[in-house]
């Protein structure tokens, strides 16, 4: 295969385990207020740092990806929340249990510092 040539499939979903074991990995880490280097994060994730740094090339790069994946999933569970239907107090007690259930707090707090605004 010459280098020109896109990679295959198969290479494209062992990419995208990577990435999604190293996200759910740097998130346990950072809930959980562990150490969250590059090292423990790709030692966790169970790949090694050049994989971790082929996919987030900074750890600012790394937490920024986790704190997408967090609030998209809350955005998701908002949208599902069908928040437009029914009784309005019923909406903004769906509202608070799907935003709370979804962000964690203490992964934003954790990242803040590190965070682009």
């Amino acid at each position: 295969m010459s280098p020109s040539t896109p990679p295959t499939d198969h290479r494209r979903a062992a990419a995208q385990r990577s990435i999604e074991a190293i996200l759910d990995a740097a998130e346990r880490l950072l809930a959980t207020g562990a150490d969250t280097s590059t090292s423990a994060v790709a030692l966790a994730a169970g790949v090694s740092r050049v994989t971790l740094y082929s996919h987030f090339p900074t750890r600012p790069d790394l937490l920024e990806a986790v704190a997408v994946r967090a609030i998209t999933r809350a955005a998701e569970a908002i949208t599902a929340a069908e928040l437009t239907a029914g009784d309005p107090y019923d909406a903004l007690d769906r509202l608070v249990d799907a935003a709370w259930g979804k962000l964690d707090l203490k992964l934003f707090a954790t990242a803040r510092g590190e965070l682009s605004a």
